[in-house]
């Protein structure tokens, strides 16, 4: 594999990191209010579903050939959006008041 293959793999791993932490939150936010078996099941299918869109873009960017360097990639991406997700907040307010500000 080139270089500029694993590169392009390990940007992709870890820009997947960030979509699977944002769509984490979202995922978890829905299904508090469940039952615990539903819960269980919902979880299974949604961490299923991720790891088989992960290694079809993989297979399809490169080959499936996977190395413990594209895991640690995802890892990282998912620890950066959350410490965006914790640091930097983009609620509503935010944006409405940017939008004030461009009006006046």
């Amino acid at each position: 594999m080139s270089v500029i293959l694993q590169i392009w793999t390990i940007l992709f791993s870890i820009l997947f990191g960030l979509f699977f932490y944002f769509l984490s939150c979202i995922h978890f936010k829905y299904i508090s209010s469940n039952s615990t078996i539903f819960r269980i099941f919902i979880t299974f299918l949604f961490v299923l579903d991720s790891v088989l869109l992960y290694v079809t873009v993989l297979y399809h960017l490169n080959n499936g050939i996977f190395h413990f360097y594209f895991l640690m990639s995802v890892l990282i991406g998912y620890f950066i959006g959350k410490t965006l997700h914790k640091n930097v907040k983009l609620t509503k307010s935010y944006f409405s008041s940017l939008l004030k500000k461009k009006e006046k």
